[in-house]
């Protein structure tokens, strides 16, 4: 069993290290920096919630926020309904234009990485 276990680790281990290095690290260094007054040139400052404060009392952040819980609150249940409406409308569907209609829905899916592909191919063409 101690070997099934020590396999896992090992097949575990290298995302474990992107998690941690790529995201958790990252994580903690922009909160130690939220603390401090801080630019590419000079050391940090630490100003403890000065940000915060300064943050919370801006009219533009106040007014940031509630344009995005708007949106929250307003157009993401209509467009979950829309694509729920939509899906059932597809499912129910019978004949011969149902399967038109799924790949008509499912496309514009496809194009951002049809996009890519083709930008990535001109990127190297040259190379």
């Amino acid at each position: 069993m101690a070997t099934r276990a020590r396999a896992g680790y090992v097949f575990v281990g290298p995302w474990l290290l992107g998690a941690i290095g790529l995201t958790v690290a990252p994580m903690v260094a922009s909160l130690y920096l939220s603390f401090t007054d801080y630019n590419l040139f000079e050391a940090p400052n630490w100003v403890g919630f000065d940000n915060y404060a300064q943050m919370f009392t801006d009219s533009r952040y106040l007014k940031s926020v509630g344009v995005t819980v708007r949106y929250v609150l307003i157009s993401v249940p209509l467009k979950l309904l829309l694509a729920f409406t939509l899906a059932l409308l597809l499912n129910s569907m019978r004949g011969r234009g149902r399967a038109f209609f799924r790949s008509a829905f499912y496309a514009p899916s496809l194009l951002g990485a049809s996009v890519e592909a083709v930008e990535q191919l001109q990127g190297f063409a040259g190379v």
